[in-house]
């Protein structure tokens, strides 16, 4: 019965909560049953069987597909509404039937996972005013007025010359990452630049 199937699966080490569905197959004998997963999200491993020695009838035949592919859902957040300048903190933890789990906070105090995050809202400077001061035959004087710092203090600045009125161009690199049956990617990877490790 789907009732007994449901019951031995969810036996198995590592199958967790299963739906069950029980039909009967169109213009053919036998019977078909379809396993939905649960408390297991994301792609599982196919059920296999060993034979069928146990099984009496005339040309008997076992077979088992996958109809498709769990998706364990997407791995961020965006928070709205927050105010330039101000610090926020984040955490997370996960929850199942059996409750919640610790605040992520929890591991990084005894140095698991990442730094606990805690972040001022912040977007690049806006640009400088700038003006031409004394000129000489071998020198000028460039004056610029400190912007908008945008929620952060400005650590410094840059300032390019050349003879070049649109300074030239900038170089550009493409790099695709991508899995060949176009299923989504986890995980991460490195960029090497120079001396410099780009996580």
């Amino acid at each position: 019965s789907t009732e007994d199937f449901t019951t031995k699966l969810q036996s198995l080490s590592g199958i967790g909560r299963v739906m069950v569905e029980s039909m009967e197959p169109s213009g053919s004998f036998g019977h078909i049953w379809r396993v939905t997963y649960l408390s297991n999200a994301g792609d599982v491993p196919l059920l296999r069987h060993y034979g069928t020695p146990n099984l009496q009838g005339t040309g008997v035949s076992l077979n088992i597909r996958e109809l498709s592919k769990g998706n364990s859902g997407q791995h961020h957040t965006v928070v709205n509404g927050l105010e330039m300048g101000s610090v926020y903190a984040g955490r997370i933890y996960a929850e199942n039937e059996a409750g919640s789990g610790p605040y992520t906070t929890t591991m990084q105090t005894f140095g698991g996972g990442i730094h606990p995050m805690s972040l001022a809202v912040s977007s690049p400077p806006g640009p400088p005013s700038i003006a031409l001061g004394t000129v000489t035959k071998s020198l000028a004087e460039i004056k610029f007025t400190e912007p908008s710092a945008n929620g952060q203090n400005i650590l410094s600045y840059k300032f390019e010359w050349t003879t070049s009125s649109t300074f030239g161009s900038s170089a550009q690199a493409l790099a695709r990452v991508a899995c060949s049956d176009g299923s989504k990617i986890l995980g991460s990877f490195r960029f090497i630049f120079g001396n410099k490790n780009l996580s």
